[in-house]
Parts: structure tokens; C-alpha cells; sequence
């Protein structure tokens, strides 16, 4: 059991689990250009309206697998890149989450080889809005 004390006043935004394990995901099933929709949840805690903003994902792997013809890495948006389409992004980065109100973050993850794939991601300083 985690228990966290906050002053009255101060914004808090709290991811409800702080690792997700997706689904297993058949290749060649599925929106091949959107992938399978993955929904992760944001909670407010707090009694003020906070805006937030996720950091471009950061991707674990071989430093040669990102160098290969087919797979590369985009360095305008972050996305980790198949034959032109993105193996996970999150389709809505940054919105407002009211006084103790729940955002939903969908995540699209469309892969094209069987293997596993680790990122790591991170809320940016969020605003708390009176």
C-alpha cells in the first residue's frame, strides 16, 4: 500500500499503474496503419484543473537494429518508424484533467516483426490552471 499527503492546494496528476504490459499482439491482424488501441489512465487527485504534456518517447534497442533500412527513427517526432508508419504513439499528448477527474490516454501500437519492445516515457512539469 502507497499513500501520498498533499497540502490542500497543491496539483498532483498520478498515473494509476506506473508500468503497462500490452496484450500480446498478433502481427497481420488489425487496422495495419493504425495499429491496436491501448488505453492508459491519468488521475487528478487535486482540487485544481492541471494541464499536462508527455516527453517524446525514449526507445531501448541495439543501436544497429535503429541504423537498419527499414527501421529508423524519426528525430522530428520521436516515433519509432516501420516501412513508414509508427510502432507506438500516443494519439493525444497533452490535455486538461479537471479537479479529481480522470484523462484517458489512448496509445496506438501497430508492430510488424515479433519481438519485444521497451519505452520509457515521462509527464512533463504540468500547470496547475485556477
Amino acid at each position: 500500500m502507497i499513500g501520498v499527503t498533499l497540502p490542500l492546494n497543491q496539483p498532483y496528476l498520478q498515473l494509476i499503474n506506473r508500468k503497462y504490459i500490452l496484450n500480446p499482439t498478433p502481427i497481420g491482424l488489425g487496422d495495419y496503419r493504425l495499429g491496436y488501441l491501448y488505453q492508459m489512465k491519468l488521475k487528478n487527485p487535486s482540487s485544481k484543473t492541471i494541464q499536462f504534456h508527455l516527453s517524446p518517447i525514449q526507445w531501448f534497442m541495439n543501436e544497429s537494429i535503429i541504423i537498419n533500412k527499414e527501421l529508423k527513427k524519426s528525430e522530428i517526432n520521436e516515433k519509432l518508424i516501420e516501412y513508414d508508419l509508427p510502432i507506438l504513439y500516443c494519439i493525444q499528448n497533452q490535455g486538461l484533467i479537471q479537479s479529481n477527474g480522470l484523462y484517458i490516454l489512448d496509445w496506438r501500437f501497430r508492430p510488424i516483426e515479433a519481438k519485444t519492445y521497451t519505452v520509457s516515457y515521462y509527464l512533463f512539469k504540468y500547470i496547475c490552471i485556477k
